[in-house]
């Protein structure tokens, strides 16, 4: 994904696809803003978890609380999907 213009070649199993990098992709689906779409960066959510996603919230017309809010986040994270993960395995 971090080359400009990849595509794929045709065979007799595959056609063709442009995939180009990483940032064509997302060009590719945030060049025109459409009220359906909202963009959130990993980079982001990470270091401002809260902020990051009080705002997913508000475009998906929900309102909760900052304790909704949290705990959500809180349950959600990969540090507690990957403890629920070893236990399962």
């Amino acid at each position: 994904m971090g080359q400009r213009g990849l595509e794929t070649d045709i065979t007799k199993h595959a056609v063709y696809e442009v995939y180009g990098s990483w940032s064509e992709n997302v060009m590719s689906w945030t060049r025109k803003p459409h009220r359906a779409i909202y963009v959130m960066r990993y980079e982001d959510m990470l270091q401002r978890p809260l902020e990051m996603f009080r705002g997913l919230c508000r475009h998906l017309l929900l309102d909760p609380s900052d304790t909704q809010l949290a705990r959500a986040v809180e349950l959600s994270s990969f540090e507690r999907a990957k403890t629920q993960e070893e236990r399962l395995s």
